[in-house]
């Protein structure tokens, strides 16, 4: 079943605001995406001591990421980020998106199907999946 970039983008966002989520803190936002790319390695093997290394960096940076994810939800802050340059910013998320694509596709994962069934598995889920970040 394909459906068009426009209808996933426009899909995506309606499910997030309907489900209570934020996307206007825009740190927290590219932050988040980066925490996506830290569950997805949990599902690949490291073998190598510079891979271990690489991983133990990513993992520091995460654990630095979950100490502000706490304290961001005993304080009420203002988030005072914006978006100085939305095309620069958007060809940035561009790249992103082609990098998942091509990864996807030279390791022959089932991403489409993939997609549209976290899309409609996220429709169902509760009202900011019980969290509160």
């Amino acid at each position: 079943m394909n459906k068009s970039i426009e209808y996933l983008i426009k899909t995506c966002g309606e499910t997030t605001i309907a489900k209570g989520f934020d996307c206007s803190q825009h740190l927290k936002q590219l932050l988040l995406i980066a925490d996506e790319v830290r569950e997805a390695l949990e599902h690949i093997t490291i073998s190598t001591e510079t891979d271990k290394s690489l991983m133990d960096v990513y993992n520091n940076f995460h654990a630095q990421f979950m100490v502000l994810k706490v304290l961001r939800k005993n304080i009420d802050m203002q988030e005072i980020t914006s978006i100085s340059n939305k095309k620069e910013l958007a060809l940035e998320l561009a790249d992103i998106i082609i990098r998942v694509f091509s990864y996807s596709h030279i390791n022959n994962l089932p991403l489409e199907e993939s997609l549209l069934e976290k899309i409609e598995y996220n429709k169902t889920r509760e009202f900011l999946h019980g969290k509160k970040f």
